[in-house]
């Protein structure tokens, strides 16, 4: 982050996974306001030259730095439209360099009518010599998969449904390879229901390799949709439900000591984002809906 924003400093270069949201924007009330609807997701892997306060995302530059501290942001304008990136570096009072695992960037890009969000965590991929040195490490994390496309389904609740379902998983760090995981779950407080399936996948160089790349993941959902009225459905939210295919998958292992394994998939009816961290660094209260099978 420090060399990033560092205005006499390097360029760095580098690629980066992320999904995409595609857009669209119409004006409704008085006052008229913006009303946004997704209209399709997918995946990209970008590539990045990062460095003196300015980005350059697939060769579009963006500079005109300008910090919002409040919101831990630094925002970047193009030059020639209205399309900016985002950079999330957190409140200066959470800065550190033992917790940089929250940088995320996003880059959105306006057009008539709507526009397409991008959006990636940024994080250093885990260099083997810094990985552990047991045979296996367990995880603990989040299976998110999204889909929707916010369009008010009453005057409350939107045609958009994320769910959340936590799993245990065991990265193997002589063979690469992180067990996947069954999931047929309905959440107690939200009652939204998640079915979906991860086969087995394998790292290399802390990277997903190509055949796991190219695995395909069908996720079904349903349950009460997004309520404008709090976090959790109410009695009367609308029910809807969704269902979609990635067109692949990419994956990371980042962090010291293999801290933490992301996984992003997305297709035009979904996304999904798979977030585990090492066992050992979680608090013990940390609930696990599907836990590991035993041997």
């Amino acid at each position: 982050m420090k060399a990033i924003t560092d205005p006499n400093g390097q360029v760095i270069d580098f690629d980066s996974m992320g999904s995409t949201m595609n857009y669209a924007v119409t004006f409704k009330g008085t006052p008229p306001g913006p009303e946004y609807t997704y209209t399709s997701y997918g995946m990209a892997r970008r590539n990045i030259q990062a460095g003196r306060n300015t980005f350059t995302v697939d060769d579009r530059y963006y500079g005109n730095a300008r910090a919002f501290p409040a919101a831990g942001e630094i925002k970047y304008r193009h030059a020639r439209d209205d399309a900016t990136v985002t950079f999330n570096v957190g409140r200066q009072k959470d800065q550190n360099d033992e917790n940089l695992s929250s940088l995320t960037l996003s880059e959105d890009q306006a057009s008539g009518g709507g526009g397409r969000a991008w959006s990636s965590a940024l994080r250093l991929l885990t260099d083997q010599t810094d990985a552990p040195p047991t045979p296996t490490i367990t995880y603990v994390g989040r299976v998110l998969p999204s889909a929707g496309s916010a369009a008010l389904l009453d005057e409350h609740t939107r045609d958009f449904l994320i769910t959340g379902v936590t799993y245990e998983a065991v990265l193997n760090t002589v063979t690469g390879t992180l067990t996947g995981v069954s999931i047929d779950y309905t959440e107690s407080k939200s009652q939204r229901h998640t079915r979906l399936e991860l086969p087995e996948l394998r790292f290399q160089n802390s990277q997903l390799d190509s055949a796991s790349r190219q695995q395909r993941i069908h996720a079904r959902m349903e349950g009460p949709g997004q309520d404008d009225r709090g976090d959790e459905p109410q009695p009367d939210t609308a029910r809807t439900r969704h269902e979609f295919t990635t067109d692949g998958l990419e994956g990371e292992i980042t962090g010291r000591q293999a801290e933490i394994i992301e996984l992003v998939g997305g297709g035009p009816k979904g996304i999904l984002h798979v977030a585990l961290v090492r066992k050992d660094l979680t608090e013990d209260d940390f609930v696990i809906d599907i836990p590991r099978p035993k041997p």
